[in-house]
């Protein structure tokens, strides 16, 4: 009931998360697509080799200008990757021993395809939030909740609607077995990049801005909850204990897709990578303007601007068709994910809000971050870098 002008509205603390994650993606999207087309942001958005150094001088002593010179080592990145397999791991430890475990029903078992791994799963229970807001505004968050809940895109009514100074309810949230094979899947991953950043990559004195650093370590931190969320169906407590699923058939295809894309694309990146650090190893030939070709480069060597590097042209893997295959395969591995993660929780027509803003990012961020390198790359080596490759999407772009 209302009390001195606010009113109770009751909310799901899954559905916050998944709000608030979404709300995430979105800003950091707008915030990277905005500084890479004003000019004078652009620098925070540059990192590695495409970042540009602000020497100090008595013409720039601006606020904007020193805040501009506060980077990082560009090795920090491996902080991203340690963060993230850390809180992976822990999230999923959490769901493996906290939940209650749903079997198939015998019905499911006998079927042709029985689809245990989309109707089964993991089973929480959690109360509602009661939450006080002015009255005046509360209709307004209810129908901003409202809006959320079917966003959400949950199949078979799972989604409770908004309620106003109503009793609070238990929800059942059920986390199906696919969901906790992308979690896998995606802690792989996140152990195979620390190993890469530890024992393939060769440290340098490249940087990236503080800021850029701060964006990545919360990135990994939401996107760990992201899956969760994402692949999480709710409903009211004993209404249901399986995840509805109907097209078993279908969400078995991509459950094959998604994996079969997840194992090829990490098989790429991991090339790709090794390809990029075999080009600055160190070798009797380092300087600048004598050629040199090997099987993973060809081209002019191009020292850094700090002299402890040398830069020459890709070739081999996929580098034969796109400037940026690292990047291309980031795209991939989260795509191949979210289709693991979307195909046991949807009626294929209803989108999944947070995964798309999620793909979305990634798609953005990687574009933006393979821009520079090629526009680096002409810059650096001008007419004797290959005309005939697509920068990160084949075909597209």
């Amino acid at each position: 009931m209302a009390i001195l002008g606010t009113s109770t509205l009751i909310v799901e603390p899954w559905l916050v998360l998944y709000g608030a994650s979404a709300l995430f993606y979105i800003a950091i999207t707008a915030i990277c697509l905005g500084f890479y087309w004003w000019p004078v942001t652009r620098s925070l958005v540059r990192h590695g080799k495409t970042h540009v150094s602000l020497v100090s001088s008595g013409a720039s002593t601006t606020f904007w200008r020193r805040f501009q010179r506060w980077t990082v080592p560009k090795r920090w990145f491996s902080h991203f990757y340690v963060v993230g397999s850390v809180w992976n791991a822990l999230l999923l430890a959490l769901l493996l021993t906290t939940g209650t475990n749903t079997p198939t029903s015998p019905a499911r078992v006998t079927a042709a395809l029985p689809p245990a791994l989309f109707t089964s799963g993991y089973r929480y229970h959690w109360a509602e939030w009661a939450v006080s807001v002015p009255s005046a505004i509360a209709p307004w968050f209810s129908k901003l909740y409202g809006g959320l809940t079917l966003l959400r895109g949950d199949p078979g009514g799972a989604v409770l609607p908004p309620n106003i100074d109503g009793p609070t309810a238990v929800i059942t949230g059920i986390v199906p077995w696919a969901t906790i094979i992308a979690l896998g899947l995606f802690q792989l991953h996140l152990m195979r990049r620390v190993a890469e950043c530890y024992w393939l990559q060769r440290p340098s004195a490249a940087r990236m801005h503080v800021g850029h650093y701060a964006l990545g370590l919360s990135f990994y931190l939401v996107t760990c909850i992201a899956w969760v969320v994402g692949g999480t169906t709710t409903s009211q407590s004993g209404s249901t204990n399986q995840v509805p699923s109907n097209r078993p058939a279908l969400a078995y295809l991509a459950l094959a897709l998604g994996v079969a894309v997840y194992a090829l694309a990490s098989y790429r990146q991991h090339q790709s990578h090794a390809i990029l650090v075999n080009l600055r190893r160190p070798g009797p030939q380092r300087t600048q303007g004598m050629p040199q070709a090997s099987k993973f480069a060809v081209g002019t060597q191009v020292p850094s601007p700090a002299g402890q590097a040398v830069y020459r042209i890709p070739r081999g893997g996929w580098f034969a068709w796109v400037e940026c295959p690292h990047y291309l395969c980031e795209i991939m591995i989260y795509a191949a994910l979210t289709t693991i993660v979307w195909c046991p929780t949807t009626s294929w027509h209803q989108p999944k809000l947070l995964l798309l803003c999620l793909n979305i990012w990634n798609v953005a961020n990687l574009t933006v971050s393979a821009t520079f390198t090629h526009q680096w790359y002409v810059e650096k080596f001008k007419t004797e870098y290959p005309r005939g490759r697509w920068r990160l999407l084949p075909a597209i772009y």
